[in-house]
């Protein structure tokens, strides 16, 4: 709504000299489909004839109408032939309102001055007074602020005085940012917060609503996790003294009890600890030049690069090239490929093979290897599409070694993948993530190499995925429709689900399930549909339980060999998964109680009854659903790490920039602080030493297998320095245990590791004071690794944990307890109420466990 002399794209209409009113219909100017003749020219009935503005665009649409009789007494028909579309259309009510949006300038604020009162008030009387002509807004010679006075003492209604007050508010909160921009960056560019005032002056009001602004939106998504390890220099004598607000947070969350336990098992240790042990530390060793830090950096950016194994980002197709023969392709019947005289060789390859992975002791295992052995030697016409679930620790990557070695042993190696939709699920079983074999981009705008896409999947016949827990229904319609693309060139692969690739499912569903979007069983997207017409999304994910649907082959391994050592432990985990965790009212006669059989494993009662006990657990690693539970006690474990090798704790701050600009030292301030899950584990102060051990948060060089899950142990830290002591990380120096990485003038299994860029979305950010909708941020792909979450523990197999089952969702708690393999390497951090164990998995996964003929 605009108030001016003349306006493109608006409809005029003149009442009386210097009293005009307009309203802005279009950026392309006045059609015959306006706006503003609509509400003037509105039907004569109610509920239209009484109705503002406001309520007429939120609550009415116009429709064309077929049958032109029945405009001429209708009682939703424009009022006035003057309407160009008298005798089309008709006005009708909305099944559900909308929210009319404001385009253009601000509404006037209504304290700023006379004039200022006068512009609000016409701009409200027009959107919440009922009105056909500028006479029915106001009387000839009464000013408008006065006009607004009367109609708002006799015909007001309340639900729009509130709507009046709300746009208020948001003009004033406006105003207030450009009027006080000290609020956002105080004159020493230290903290946003402060506002000095050398005349002891009163902040104003509105600078004060700003300040609280800000302090809610640092409530809301910062924390002081590792900000308050700021430069804190520690050693054996300081580690248990001073540390009672540094701990609060973590009190907090743990309580009292808990964190005496913690400290328990900390603090002894402390004085058995050797103060002169020899940090294998680089810096002991040649130092590392400028010129040595830039050609580590090519190095790592052209592995961070790399294409596939034996695919080069620079391949040229030749340009003598084959000409393309346009003739449909004819499909030819062939005899078995292992048939008559390779039948024998090829018996004799699955023997060898059997007796080596030790397959006959299991037969679940040998069933699932044979039957793609099979499905490999007779060269089967039919599509695989196969799924061998399995607990955790029943062989399901034994089961993808043993085909694999058959795969190597009939040369036909490169017509297999393997992949995984995470880092380090496909480097446990040496494949690949999901993404990479599709070369599916973060960047959702970015254009697909076809080509590239062909040649990777050329002469591929099987691929198996694991984790197929973790992928959405989504993904895998996505991955579908990719290998059918790469396919093009054949029109009969090209038309079929996975591009006539055979497939090998292998994971449990009854471990994580994706972290956004629906799995591959989910009823909720068709249930849904019932509400609403499906999206782009929708249809993908439909396609993907489509996908999910066709497979026909099931197997599931059953034979436990993780929890061997300790069967009463494996029979509770089965009896966790599919939720029929036994109580005393369960079995009367045998008394068996789950959440007792858990509850001994407490760390304060394991302090109560052995104390010696709990530092068995002064090196394992804590498992945790909240990340803010998993960086409080991270920062309070790197504390006590440093102090035990007697080192110095110090932080590294990211570099961040807002549209290629360094954000404002106030801005920068808030934004270090802020909580890791809203910036990706990109964190603003990363704590760091020599000595501690750390988790690789992006996959650097998926071929030397430095992905997102690697853990290390950090070497050497090299760093720039700024005017107020902050520390900005130029390389961190990782050992990474048996990976065989080696980088000439380093030792083996030294990897550098760069700061990368990470772009940061988030739409509130002008709360203080950044006109932007994300910002870059420039940190190590780094965070510490003495405590991670469920998700980063899917796969491993661990000799003691401590798990945190109270923050834990769903099938997080079975994954969290199955890591360790008996119940004497567990220790649970806090007490966990009992419906987490006795709850059931959701209907929809017991449908389908029961649809596949799995055990539930």
């Amino acid at each position: 709504m605009e108030d001016k002399a003349s306006s493109s794209g608006s409809e005029t209409i003149a009442y009386d000299e210097g009293d005009d009113v307009y309203v802005s219909v279009d950026q392309d100017g006045a059609r015959v489909d306006s706006q503003v003749l609509d509400y003037i020219y509105r039907p004569s009935y109610e509920p239209y004839a009484s109705m503002v503005l406001y309520d007429f665009v939120a609550r009415t649409t116009k429709m064309k109408e077929k049958n032109k009789e029945k405009l001429v007494n209708s009682t939703q028909a424009f009022s006035s032939w003057k309407h160009p579309q008298r005798g089309t259309h008709r006005v009708c009510m909305r099944s559900k309102p909308v929210l009319p949006v404001m385009l253009g300038p601000s509404l006037p604020s209504k304290k700023n001055s006379n004039e200022t009162i006068d512009a609000w008030a016409k701009h409200v009387l027009a959107l919440f007074k009922p009105w056909r002509c500028v006479h029915d807004l106001k009387a000839g010679g009464q000013s408008w602020s006065n006009a607004y006075d009367v109609y708002e003492s006799a015909g007001l209604r309340s639900r729009h005085a509130k709507i009046i007050q709300n746009m208020q508010l948001l003009t004033e909160c406006a105003d207030a940012r450009f009027i006080h921009p000290k609020a956002f960056v105080a004159p020493d560019q230290s903290d946003p917060l402060e506002t000095k005032n050398n005349n002891d002056e009163e902040m104003p009001s509105s600078a004060q609503d700003v300040d609280e602004d800000i302090q809610q939106w640092k409530s809301k998504f910062c924390s002081d996790a590792f900000a308050r390890l700021e430069d804190r220099s520690l050693d054996a004598r300081d580690y248990n003294t001073g540390n009672g607000e540094e701990d609060s947070e973590l009190k907090g969350l743990v309580g009292r009890d808990v964190l005496d336990a913690l400290e328990a098992c900390m603090g002894d240790s402390l004085h058995d600890a050797n103060c002169n042990v020899e940090d294998s530390d680089m810096g002991d060793g040649p130092q590392v030049t400028h010129q040595d830090i830039a050609i580590h950096n090519a190095i790592m950016q052209r592995k961070r690069k790399r294409a596939l194994a034996d695919e080069h980002d620079d391949f040229v197709e030749p340009t003598s090239s084959r000409r393309r023969i346009d003739e449909p392709f004819v499909d030819i019947g062939t005899v078995p490929i292992y048939a008559a005289t390779k039948s024998s060789a090829y018996e004799r390859i699955l023997v060898s093979i059997v007796s080596e992975m030790n397959l006959e002791n299991n037969k679940e295992q040998l069933e699932a290897f044979l039957t793609v052995a099979k499905h490999v030697g007779e060269r089967d016409p039919d599509q695989l599409l196969m799924f061998v679930s399995g607990v955790g620790g029943t062989g399901k990557s034994h089961v993808i070694r043993s085909i694999v070695k058959l795969f190597e042993r009939i040369n036909r190696r490169k017509s297999l993948l393997i992949g995984a939709p995470t880092g380090s699920a496909a480097i446990l079983i040496g494949g690949s993530t999901l993404h990479s074999l599709i070369l599916e981009c973060p960047n959702a705008d970015a254009k697909k190499n076809v080509s590239k896409l062909a040649r990777m999947w050329r002469g591929v016949l099987y691929l198996i995925i694991d984790e197929v827990s973790m992928i959405s229904a989504k993904f895998l319609s996505k991955l579908s429709e990719a290998l059918k693309q790469a396919m093009g060139d054949n029109p009969k692969k090209s038309s079929q689900i996975f591009g006539g690739v055979h497939v090998v499912f292998m994971g449990d569903f009854c471990q994580l399930k994706p972290a956004i979007d629906k799995p591959v069983f989910s009823s909720e997207i068709a249930s849904r549909l019932v509400d609403f017409t499906p999206g782009e999304d929708e249809i993908s994910a439909l396609n993907g339980i489509f996908i999910w649907r066709q497979v026909s082959c099931v197997i599931e391994l059953v034979k436990n060999c993780r929890h061997a050592e300790d069967m009463a432990y494996a029979e509770f985990l089965s009896r966790l998964r599919i939720g029929k965790c036994l109580s005393p009212n369960s079995d009367p006669v045998a008394n068996t109680d789950d959440y007792r059989y858990l509850m001994s494993r407490l760390l304060t009662n394991i302090r109560k009854r052995d104390p010696e006990e709990l530092k068995l657990f002064l090196d394992a690693p804590f498992i945790v659903g909240l990340k803010s539970l998993r960086d409080n006690l991270n920062a309070k474990l790197a504390t006590f790490h440093a102090s035990r090798l007697k080192k110095v704790v110090h932080l590294y701050f990211s570099r961040d920039s807002v549209k290629r600009r360094p954000v404002p030292a106030g801005s920068a301030e808030i934004l270090w602080k802020m909580q890791s899950t809203h910036v990706r584990d990109a964190l603003g102060c990363l704590p760091l030493f020599e000595g501690m051990k750390v988790m690789v948060t992006e996959n650097i060089a998926f071929d030397s297998k430095v992905v997102n899950g690697t853990e290390g142990v950090v070497k050497k830290i090299v760093y720039d320095e700024d005017e107020a002591g902050r520390r900005y990380a130029t390389v961190a120096y990782i050992h990474v245990e048996g990976i065989g990485f080696q980088i000439e003038g380093l030792e083996k299994d030294i990897v550098p590791i760069f700061p990368v860029r990470t772009s940061i979305p988030h739409h509130t950010l002008h709360t203080i004071g950044l006109q932007a909708k994300s910002f870059a941020r420039w940190q190590l792909p780094l965070v510490p690794a003495y405590a991670y979450t469920d998700y980063k523990s899917q796969g491993r197999t661990l000799k003691r944990a401590i798990v945190d089952i109270s923050s834990s969702k769903g099938q997080g708690v079975y994954v969290m307890l199955s890591r360790v393999t008996s119940l004497s390497g567990l220790a649970i951090l806090r007490w966990f109420p009992p419906s987490k164990i006795y709850q059931r998995p959701s209907a929809e996964l017991r449908e389908e466990l029961a649809r596949l003929g799995l055990r539930c």
